[in-house]
């Protein structure tokens, strides 16, 4: 089942307005004044911090969200995505022949999914329900957020093309006893920036989250009971890539380009992965209850809580406007006007495809405006009734 999460609600404006006026006058006039905006923006859903949301109980994953398939970023074929039965299990039989064109991808497979939207700070859930258990031979699986999303094909001048972060559990690892590691994915592959010595035992479930806030990668393993719920929390590990940097590598893959530092990835998409070797054995993990949410530091504006401050956050600040302090982005308890000006100082430059349908014309707009200004001296005339 998928959400995210959504409300409108249309109150009375009189409600949070002190009024000497009679209530019937002092209503009537914002109500009025209420309506003209509705008329001259349109009257949309207001939008609240955004929360994704999959227990697969659909039996599919193309819609309620859709996931959207990675399956070249080694170079191998035949992977497998089957939610049919109410979880998600994704398979890759560990067919690549790209050792030859990218040194190092010898047998290797990869098999991954990512849903929208893009996020900038972000907490990642998933329920690990069966995977391969730890042993010499075992694959790996991974949650990931601020994905790139590219599903190119390696290549010896951009490396690994898939690039983002990730929280690995590489059961082979640690002569087969098991690890956890925060990952940089990049043009130079998977660097390890963080490991934490874990057996996981394959006749149990977990669940790991997995956060980026800022620069600093935070990843956590619960273990879980019979019935979902968490009886112990197995591994816990940070890496703050400002106040531990990664170090200068060839991060881009490009052999004709320098090492540099790494450039910390600023937002991007979550889902998961699962890398195996035919010396191993395949990449092969099923998940359940996936929950992706933006979190972290809000720049003044961004009323939906998406990393950037555009037309979205305006239909956001209609909505909350006079009702509540969901658009208050001065700090002062409500949604009003100043917190309208604050969003058109910190609007992005180029609007998000997604918020150009919400961004009304510029005559509108205008309208918008004034019908705010009347809000505003309307509330100043009931005050001095």
């Amino acid at each position: 089942m998928f959400v995210v999460s959504s409300v409108f609600e249309l109150k009375s404006v009189r409600r949070v307005v002190p009024c000497k006026l009679t209530r019937r006058k002092c209503g009537g006039l914002l109500a009025a004044i209420a309506a003209l905006t509705l008329m001259t923006c349109g009257e949309l859903p207001r939008a609240a911090a955004i929360v994704v949301t999959d227990n697969f109980s659909d039996n599919n994953d193309t819609a309620n969200p859709q996931w959207i398939h990675l399956n070249n970023a080694a170079g191998s074929t035949g992977q497998t995505w089957d939610a049919s039965g109410g979880k998600y299990r994704l398979h890759d039989p560990t067919t690549t022949t790209f050792g030859s064109v990218l040194p190092g991808l010898e047998g290797y497979g990869f098999v991954g999914a990512y849903v929208e939207p893009t996020f900038a700070d972000v907490r990642v859930t998933v329920d690990i329900v069966d995977f391969v258990p730890p042993a010499v031979q075992s694959s790996y699986f991974a949650v990931a957020a601020r994905l790139n999303g590219s599903n190119a094909l390696p290549s010896e001048e951009t490396g690994f093309p898939l690039h983002g972060y990730s929280y690995q559990y590489e059961g082979a690892a640690a002569s087969g006893n098991g690890e956890m590691v925060l990952n940089i994915l990049s043009g130079d592959a998977l660097r390890d920036v963080g490991s934490f010595p874990l057996t996981l035992d394959g006749g149990k479930d977990y669940r790991v989250i997995f956060e980026v806030i800022g620069n600093v990668l935070h990843g956590q393993v619960l273990e879980l009971d019979g019935l979902g719920n968490v009886v112990a929390t197995v591994a816990d590990q940070t890496r703050d890539l400002d106040a531990n940097p990664p170090g200068v590598r060839n991060w881009d893959g490009d052999p004709n380009t320098p090492d540099a530092e790494f450039v910390p990835y600023a937002s991007g998409y979550s889902g998961v992965y699962g890398i195996g070797h035919i010396f191993y054995t395949d990449a092969d993990f099923t998940i359940d209850n996936f929950r992706s949410e933006s979190l972290g530091t809000v720049q003044p504006g961004d009323f939906d809580v998406d990393g950037d401050v555009d037309g979205v956050d305006l239909v956001e600040w209609k909505g909350d406007f006079g009702l509540n302090a969901d658009s208050d982005a001065d700090n002062d308890g409500d949604t009003d006007g100043a917190d309208f000006l604050i969003w058109q100082q910190n609007r992005s430059a180029v609007p998000s495809a997604a918020a150009a349908g919400a961004v009304p014309e510029p005559a509108t707009l205008g309208m918008a405006g004034m019908a705010t200004a009347l809000v505003l001296a309307g509330v100043r005339r009931c005050k001095r009734g």
